[in-house]
């Protein structure tokens, strides 16, 4: 499931309603999914909230509060895009999975700009910035959206504790929930925003759920990577050469009132581009794509000519980290025709085999 607004004004009460269905801000887009790429993996994700209806019990979170506000100053505010949180950011940005935005003020504010009350966490060491946090402001909840901080400071746990004065500041304004986000299920860089205390869980069915544990396992991201790899394994039975291609421009395809070409961008987060030039690696400048998707909503292969639209760069304003670059498919496709689709991986590598035009030795998938 994946779904994506691209909003211009984004009310409180908007915002509680979104947040409360699982929705997420990045940038100018809010978004629902439970299943995403991440490091060139089908992951799925785990909305999580927490309830402020009762104090914060842990002895431990209350300690590094004490602590840190006896050592650190904090002040919260309306957000400042400066030179000291531009450095932040930049040092920063290494921990970030995926590709994420070059520039601060465009994952803070959006681009076009987003109307959403949003306010800053920053914490001081005398006139020095180490950290800071930035959040958006519901009707009755809030939303942790990014954090920032100086590595020399790892000591304060200052990632932790902005989101801690974040609850805090959420509680003392009379505000019923504190959004940290999601976690992924297999990747322990999430778990941090267990700790905060006594979360709940979105569930499949869109109920909010108190658990001991997250799952461990979550059945739609399981299908969607069987369902992927068996149509690699087909291709490869069937000769037809095929490299494996994560999208991120996937989300254009599913915005509603998006200006998009005639035959819309692809709408799929992963796909396999078949033929003579689908390595692995760099595929060249060519404009034409022969690409076969899996449609997780549909439970089926979709196989389509492509092609790329030179006039949109999924890099711009976008900085990819090398460790997962080479898998991305980082230019714009739009649909150019459809070919064949089918809810059997055989039928749908047949028919992509007839398509390649020839037999051949099989690329790695």
């Amino acid at each position: 499931m994946f779904e994506v607004e691209l909003l211009p004004r984004i009310s409180p009460e908007l915002l509680d309603r979104r947040l409360a269905a699982g929705w997420f801000r990045v940038g100018p887009l809010l978004m629902r999914a439970d299943v995403m790429p991440i490091e060139d993996e089908i992951r799925g994700l785990l909305h999580i909230r927490l309830p402020l209806d009762r104090p914060t019990k842990s002895r431990s979170l209350r300690r590094l509060l004490r602590r840190n506000r006896e050592q650190l100053r904090c002040e919260i505010g309306p957000p400042q895009i400066d030179a000291p949180s531009r450095r932040l950011y930049e040092v920063t940005k290494p921990r970030f999975t995926g590709f994420v935005c070059s520039e601060l003020h465009h994952l803070v504010y959006g681009e076009p700009l987003v109307d959403v009350e949003r306010l800053a966490c920053r914490v001081l060491d005398g006139d020095r910035l180490v950290a800071v946090s930035y959040f958006d402001v519901g009707e009755t909840a809030i939303a942790s959206q990014l954090a920032l901080h100086d590595p020399e400071y790892a000591r304060y746990g200052l990632g932790f504790y902005t989101m801690l004065e974040e609850i805090e500041y959420a509680r003392a304004s009379g505000r019923r929930f504190f959004y940290p986000g999601y976690v992924v299920p297999g990747m322990g860089s999430f778990d941090y925003k267990l700790r905060i205390g006594d979360v709940q869980y979105l569930d499949a069915a869109g109920r909010w759920r108190r658990r001991a544990r997250p799952p461990v396992r979550m059945r739609s991201a399981e299908r969607q990577r069987r369902r992927v790899a068996a149509l690699g394994r087909a291709l490869a039975q069937a000769g037809v050469p095929h490299g494996l291609r994560f999208y991120p421009g996937f989300w254009m395809g599913r915005v509603p009132g998006i200006p998009s070409p005639a035959g819309g961008y692809l709408r799929h987060e992963v796909h396999f581009r078949c033929g003579f030039d689908a390595g692995d690696g760099d595929a060249g400048d060519e404009n034409d794509r022969l690409v076969v998707e899996y449609d997780a909503q549909d439970d089926l292969f979709v196989m389509s000519r492509a092609h790329v639209d030179p006039d949109i760069d999924l890099l711009t304003g976008i900085d990819p980290f090398s460790d997962h670059q080479g898998l991305q498919e980082v230019r714009a496709l739009v649909y150019a025709q459809e070919l064949a689709r089918s809810a059997s991986e055989h039928e749908i590598a047949r028919a992509a085999r007839r398509a390649v035009g020839r037999p051949s030795a099989t690329s790695g998938s």
